[in-house]
């Protein structure tokens, strides 16, 4: 990954809580995603599957299946803390955290380096 340039996306306390801010460096976009009072998710705005905007896509919260001994699932269940965002054009979902594909873990988002540093966010393209 090219790791050129440091550009200054704005004040962590402005960015949504897992909420994307879409930014264009140069001829990329990029979704900077707030996950944590001072952390953050930097993914280009490109689904690995067709290349759609996956950045503007939801996040929503992370659910898993409930199956009983029998084999049968029950329900479903909630699983603290963690998040997908979802891709709007075929639905695929990565997990905000690592850029992983849920449904085919070869699929990952691209990532950037990013920091906070004094209520700052830096990103790195």
């Amino acid at each position: 990954m090219d790791t050129g340039r440091e550009y200054v996306v704005g004040q962590i306390e402005e960015l949504p809580l897992r909420k994307p801010v879409l930014v264009r460096i140069g001829d990329r976009v990029i979704g900077v995603y707030r996950v944590a009072e001072k952390e953050v998710r930097v993914y280009e705005n490109l689904c690995p599957h067709l290349g759609g905007p996956v950045c503007q896509g939801e996040v929503v919260e992370w659910a898993e299946e409930v199956v009983a001994p029998t084999g049968e699932v029950v329900g479903q269940r909630v699983v603290p803390d963690r998040w997908h965002i979802v891709c709007p054009w075929h639905g695929l979902e990565f997990d905000l955290d690592t850029g992983r594909c849920v449904a085919d873990p070869r699929l990952r988002l691209r990532p950037y380096p990013s920091r906070v540093e004094d209520g700052v966010v830096y990103v790195r393209a």
